[in-house]
């Protein structure tokens, strides 16, 4: 599947940089007829129904010509949600002054899990402001285990 991937990714690059939009993931399976390709979209401000719509015409056009799939093949281009996780620093700058939730792999002041607002971000963790805390604390990207933005309503 990495081959596929790559190329789904190389053939999608012109279309998304002149969107201005930002690949968030690409995923492939196999399945009994074909071929099932996921593209994740984002962009500043939200991706709207129409960001999708127009990025799945473009590249639709593009792998019918390419024929990069043996077989057939079902193509979807959706936002990866509100609820997605963060991963990258882009991920958690795209956050900023936003709740968050993070789980640790290791204890940060014996802790594990936190939920506070993003304060800054650096090139080795998170700044948070912890909830219920008159304090910052910063979480390093390598104990990071798993976070999200902590949604509310």
């Amino acid at each position: 599947m990495l081959d596929i991937t790559e190329k789904v990714k190389e053939l999608l690059s012109p279309i998304i940089s002149e969107e201005g939009i930002e690949l968030v993931e690409i995923n492939v399976k196999k399945r009994k007829r074909g071929y099932l390709l996921r593209i994740f979209i984002d962009k500043q401000g939200g991706i709207s129904i129409n960001d999708c719509e127009n990025v799945s015409e473009q590249l639709s056009r593009i792998l019918d010509v390419e024929d990069i799939f043996p077989g057939s093949f079902i193509l979807e281009v959706s936002s990866p949600g509100i609820d997605r996780p963060l991963k990258t620093p882009a991920d958690f700058k795209r956050c900023l002054g936003r709740l968050v939730n993070i789980s640790t792999c290791e204890a940060v002041e014996e802790k594990v899990s936190f939920i506070g607002k993003i304060l800054e971000v650096t090139s080795d963790g998170v700044l948070l402001e912890l909830e219920g805390e008159e304090r910052s604390l910063e979480i390093p990207f390598p104990i990071i285990a798993k976070a999200s933005q902590e949604i509310r309503f």
